[in-house]
C-alpha cells in the first residue's frame, strides 16, 4: 500500500504548481460506474458533448473524421487538417475496428510532430489527452480497419464534478473534468488485472502533464492506495494493457 504524499495544484490562472516529490495502447472499453456514494459523470463521451461546468467563456468544439486503412501499407495516411482555436485540453477519442495496428499522430503545418495520437495493434475504443497550442494540425493515421477519430477542444474549466467518483475501464483512458477539493488531501484507489502495465497520472484543466503520476505498476493490484493533495481542476489519464477502476475521494 502506497501512502507517500505529493502536493499539486491545479491553479485557476497559473495552471499548475508543484511542490514535494514529481513522480514524474490496447483495446479499449470505456464504462462508468458509480459506487454507493460515487457520482455518474455526465463523460465520457466528449464529442459534443455539453457540460454545466464554469469555463473561461468558451465552448467545446468537435472535429470529427472517419475512414478505413489499408493492411498492406505501413505508411501514415494525411486524414484532413483542422485549426485548433482554444487554450484548454483536447480529448481525442478513437475507435478502430481493424485487427493490425493502429497509428496517429498530430502534426503542425511543417509536418514537425505536435504530439502522438496512439499507438495501438487491433480493435481500439480509448480516449488520450493533449495540450496543443493553438494552430492548423494535420491528422495522420495507420489503420486497416474502420476507424473514426473525434477531436474535441475543451475549455479551460474553472469547475468540474465533485468528488467522490469512480472509473472503470480498460487500456487507455481520459476522466474529467474533476473538482479535487481545496485544502484538504484527496485518496486514490487503484484495482487493475489482465496486463502487465498500469499507469495513472494526473493533467491540470489546460490539458499539461502536472508532473504528478499517481500509481506505476507492473503487476496486478486490488484496492492499492495514494494519497495527495491535489486541489483545482483537472484529469485523470489512465494507460493500461488490461481492466481498471479508479476511485477518488476526499481523504
Amino acid at each position: 500500500m502506497d501512502r507517500s504524499h505529493t502536493r499539486a495544484h491545479l491553479d485557476r490562472r497559473s495552471y499548475l504548481a508543484l511542490s514535494g516529490s514529481t513522480l514524474a495502447g490496447l483495446t479499449g472499453l470505456a464504462g462508468c460506474l458509480g459506487g454507493e456514494d460515487s457520482q455518474s459523470p455526465p463523460w465520457p463521451p466528449y464529442a459534443d458533448a455539453t457540460f454545466e461546468y464554469e469555463t473561461d467563456g468558451s465552448d467545446p468544439v468537435t472535429h470529427s473524421f472517419s475512414g478505413s486503412g489499408d493492411p498492406d501499407s505501413d505508411d501514415p495516411q494525411s486524414i484532413d487538417s483542422f485549426e485548433l482555436s482554444t487554450d484548454g485540453p483536447i480529448i481525442v477519442e478513437y475507435d478502430h475496428s481493424g485487427e493490425g495496428r493502429f497509428n496517429t499522430a498530430f502534426l503542425d503545418s511543417a509536418g514537425e510532430a505536435l504530439a502522438a495520437g496512439i499507438n495501438a495493434v487491433g480493435p481500439f475504443d480509448g480516449r488520450t489527452i493533449h495540450s496543443i497550442d493553438p494552430q492548423t494540425v494535420e491528422l495522420t493515421a495507420i489503420a486497416d480497419g474502420e476507424w473514426t477519430i473525434d477531436v474535441t477542444e475543451l475549455p479551460v474549466y474553472n469547475s468540474g464534478e465533485a468528488l467522490p467518483i469512480e472509473r472503470e475501464s480498460a487500456l487507455t483512458d481520459v476522466f474529467g473534468p474533476i473538482a479535487f477539493p481545496e485544502d484538504a488531501e484527496t485518496q486514490f484507489t487503484l484495482t487493475a488485472t489482465g496486463g502487465e502495465s498500469h499507469l495513472v497520472d494526473v493533467f491540470d484543466r489546460a490539458g499539461e502533464y502536472s508532473g504528478l503520476r499517481l500509481f506505476a505498476t507492473e503487476s496486478d493490484v486490488d484496492g492499492e492506495t495514494r494519497t495527495e493533495q491535489v486541489s483545482g481542476v483537472g484529469y485523470l489519464l489512465v494507460e493500461s494493457a488490461g481492466e481498471w477502476t479508479v476511485s477518488i475521494e476526499q481523504a
